[in-house]
């Protein structure tokens, strides 16, 4: 059987194996609004705002975007 490339990136970049945990205990994660684009009190906050272009299947290490806590609540 054909291994997923997420399986052999899992034995190239952790060989003891990884914990499993699941996605809601490391993180918030919800769907909703996005904050206006427009409102330049939104944005360049502390809060990582994750678009769903981003993910593709990489590994995440950092959003390209972030938000204020002004911006989470509006959205």
């Amino acid at each position: 059987m054909r291994k997923h490339h997420i399986e052999k990136m899992i034995e190239e970049m952790c060989p003891d194996g990884v914990e499993y945990r699941e996605l809601v205990s490391v993180t918030r994660s919800f769907a909703g609004g996005t904050p206006t684009s427009t409102n330049k009190e939104y944005y360049n906050g502390e809060i990582p705002w994750l678009r769903s272009g981003e993910i593709n299947f990489n590994i995440i290490k950092n959003t390209e975007k972030t938000i204020t806590k002004l911006g989470f609540n509006k959205s």
